[in-house]
């Protein structure tokens, strides 16, 4: 069955009108486009931005847009709005509205280039699994990369894996002190008002936690203390 050239039209028409705004958007940006130049963006979209900002401290070091076809060149900006949080450099789509040259309402979308700076926590050593990182890093302000949360870093926290002198700690490579298979520790079980201590080695444990067994050959799960794997009792 053939269907008629008016028929194909009409069902495209109705494809293109239910997509959403971004993907007729980015569709149109992509399909014959002339290639997109770039220009820093209005005082409004640049405020949109920062107020879409992820990371405590961080700053736009630069946001650029790409003009193309796709863009209302008549349009005088005087909204915008980011759909979600920005939590590094990239490219995203921004929602923007304004009056037309003739007075009538426009809106659009536009996409914006974002480079992200953030003050982090930077290895001053190199660092190896379990090492802590008290006096081992430094807060310099680098360029975040979207995906790398930075590391929230505490009087006890330690160093998950190796990490490199100069390599900026991200959420990933930083979490609480756990202890090594086999590693002697002294355990304090807190019963109500009791505290029995012992000792016992570490095992294998879920990661981030502590887990060590004792001398009975029972398996016990707490918290590390100044050392001391700090158990709450049954």
């Amino acid at each position: 069955m053939i269907r008629a050239p008016h028929i194909a039209l009409a069902i495209v028409a109705a494809a293109w009108l239910s997509a959403p705004p971004v993907a007729r958007f980015a569709a149109a940006a992509s399909r014959g486009a002339e290639p997109a130049s770039a220009a820093e963006v209005a005082p409004v979209v640049r405020h949109a931005l920062d107020r879409a900002l992820a990371a405590p401290g961080a700053r736009l070091d630069s946001a650029v847009e790409e003009r193309g076809a796709a863009r209302p060149i008549d349009c005088h900006v005087t909204e915008a709005d980011v759909a979600q949080p920005i939590e590094g450099s990239g490219r995203l789509a921004v929602k923007i509205s304004g009056r037309a040259a003739h007075g009538g309402h426009c809106d659009s979308w536009i996409w914006v280039r974002v480079r992200v700076v953030a003050p982090v926590a930077v290895a001053t050593r190199a660092l190896r699994a379990g090492d802590s990182l008290e006096n081992a890093y430094a807060t310099e302000e680098r360029e975040l990369r979207a995906g790398h949360t930075p590391a929230a870093i505490g009087p006890s926290s330690v160093a998950t894996r190796a990490v490199a002198a100069g390599q900026v700690l991200d959420g990933a490579l930083v979490g609480a002190p756990t202890l090594r298979f086999g590693e002697a520790v002294k355990v304090v079980v807190v019963s109500g008002s009791l505290l029995i201590e012992q000792t016992g080695r570490g095992a294998p444990c879920a990661r981030g936690r502590s887990c060590a067994v004792l001398a009975s050959g029972k398996q016990v799960e707490g918290e590390l203390v100044d050392g001391r794997l700090v158990v709450q009792g049954q």
